[in-house]
């Protein structure tokens, strides 16, 4: 997992949460109600988009929030997932602006010398991604991969709740 904003490390590595100080490791990563500060360019970025790594990045949230982040010249305000696995189970992604995927962009990414042998994958279980933005998929952004949803919300967000069209079952434009 990597922190695209200074702001938003330094923050995390002088968090007194030990559940936000247990997110500094590198690898399979879980967070228990936490809350990241809002940062510009902050959020999470999970995987590895130029397939440097040889296994997939997991990250997992559990009654967490990740809201009101900005990554103006990016996917993925909130959530930024390529070649990984994120889970959120009862947490919120909410209010987060970005070009594309306001709340969460998802993707296979480029492919790298090696790609790892997974594909993105964003599973989603009574959450809820609600009042994003962005220039495409103003809640999710898919690149590729699949999106799982079960008892989440998603929407309204702006312009539109997911992009390309028809590609999340269950959800709604």
């Amino acid at each position: 997992m990597e922190f695209p904003n200074a702001a938003a490390w330094a923050a995390l590595v002088d968090s007194e949460d030990p559940e936000l100080q247990a997110m500094r490791r590198r690898g399979a990563e879980t967070a228990h109600s936490g809350e990241l500060p809002a940062a510009p360019g902050s959020g999470i970025a999970n995987g590895d988009y130029m397939g440097f790594s040889s296994s997939a990045s997991v990250l997992t949230l559990n009654n967490s929030a990740v809201n009101n982040n900005t990554a103006p010249n990016a996917g993925g305000g909130g959530v930024q997932n390529l070649l990984g696995t994120v889970t959120a189970n009862s947490s919120t992604i909410n209010g987060n602006t970005s070009l594309n995927g306001g709340g969460i962009a998802s993707g296979n990414g480029a492919g790298g010398a090696n790609p790892p042998p997974c594909t993105a994958q964003i599973n989603l279980n009574n959450s809820q991604v609600i009042g994003n933005s962005a220039a495409h998929g103003g809640g999710i952004f898919t690149n590729g991969g699949s999106v799982t949803l079960s008892k989440t919300t998603v929407g309204p967000n702006t312009p539109d709740n997911f992009e390309p069209l028809n590609t999340i079952p269950g959800c709604t434009g």
